[in-house]
């Protein structure tokens, strides 16, 4: 039986989401410029609330299992053709899906050949890990999901055919106090361990593989004599 996971509906749900809010906004701003289409996909309430009016796609469309969404699907059975989204943005919606391979699956099946996948997710090697250690913690967000590590990730996105262009950390702290960006700790953990931000966001475009593979053409020099049979007409 698939476990149900608690999910948010906001950034304020989150410890100093206001922050983390802000600095993910910051963060995608410059590549929401470099992501064409017609139709981008919003999937998940934290997703919704993101700015996304530097994308040229003008056709946003924001889904979720809540009422009151523009579209109201789960993000596991989306209602879209094959191939008909150009882009899609999941805002930490995998930590908290009961079922976050079949979400992945589902935006791969919607998603046309170059599109582009835009993830936010909670890094669980990071200082995040000291919440997952102490009991009055585990229940709250962000510790009652289940994270999946940047490499993890990867993974799943090269068995699905994708290339990650961007990865990147951000938020060098535990969040089991008020944040503080650019503070001393931060900066230091920053330089001495790149890689233990407690968001990351990460940006793959999916490859368009060919179906059948081209027949490499023979370049070889033509013969220049005749058929031995050819040969003797002539001759005659």
């Amino acid at each position: 039986m698939t476990e149900q996971l608690t999910m948010p509906t906001s950034w304020d749900q989150l410890p100093s989401g206001d922050v983390l809010h802000s600095v993910v906004e910051q963060a995608l701003l410059p590549w929401w410029q470099r992501i064409f289409g017609y139709h981008l996909l919003k999937v998940g309430c934290l997703s919704q609330t993101l700015n996304t009016s530097a994308c040229p796609i003008h056709h946003q469309i924001n889904l979720d299992s809540l009422q009151g969404t523009s579209l109201q699907a789960e993000p596991a059975q989306m209602p879209f053709k094959n191939h008909s989204i150009d882009a899609c943005l999941l805002g930490c919606l995998l930590d908290f899906h009961s079922d976050p391979l079949r979400v992945l699956r589902e935006v791969d099946r919607c998603l046309v050949p170059a599109g582009h996948i835009v993830f936010v997710g909670f890094n669980p090697l990071s200082p995040l890990i000291l919440g997952e250690m102490l009991p009055q913690y585990r229940s709250k967000f962000p510790w009652c999901g289940h994270s999946f590590t940047p490499a993890r990730m990867k993974d799943w996105l090269n068995l699905l055919g994708y290339q990650v262009i961007h990865d990147e950390r951000l938020i060098y702290h535990h969040l089991l106090t008020q944040l503080e960006l650019n503070s001393r700790m931060q900066r230091l953990l920053e330089s001495l361990l790149p890689t233990t931000g407690a968001l990351y966001i990460m940006i793959a475009r999916k490859l368009n593989v060919p179906l059948t593979a081209h027949t490499i053409k023979d370049r070889r020099t033509k013969k220049m004599w005749l058929p031995a049979a050819q040969a003797n007409v002539a001759a005659g």
